[in-house]
């Protein structure tokens, strides 16, 4: 895809970014006992969100430059400069495996 999708559309989509600009496009809900080694998957979880945005969105997914790798919030870069951001959360009670990726409340999105 080529050319500006258009920041009314980001905001019909994803809300207001925030203060820098970045749009906030999904949750990873994890187990809160999850093992350290289990984190990782959450990153890639996170990456593989913002890959899945950006074809949803017309871009190839490789269209999308991932900013910060493994870091929270996972953030990513389309060709046009918007800066797409996946953040995660831990749920009580899930097997320690449980993983998935949802949009945000409204609420998450106003933090």
């Amino acid at each position: 895809m080529t050319g500006n999708i258009g920041r009314d559309l980001f905001r019909q989509l994803f809300g207001d970014p925030n203060k820098d600009g970045v749009y906030l496009v999904g949750v990873v809900e994890f187990s809160d006992d999850a093992r350290e080694d289990q984190w990782s998957y959450v990153g890639n979880t996170q990456m593989g969100t913002l890959e899945s945005i950006a074809g949803r969105l017309g871009y190839e997914r490789r269209d999308i430059t991932i900013a910060e790798p493994y870091r929270e919030p996972g953030r990513g870069v389309l060709p046009d400069g918007t800066e797409l951001a996946v953040t995660s959360t831990t749920v009580p009670g899930g097997a320690s495996s449980h993983r998935s990726s949802r949009e945000p409340t409204p609420e998450e999105r106003l933090r």
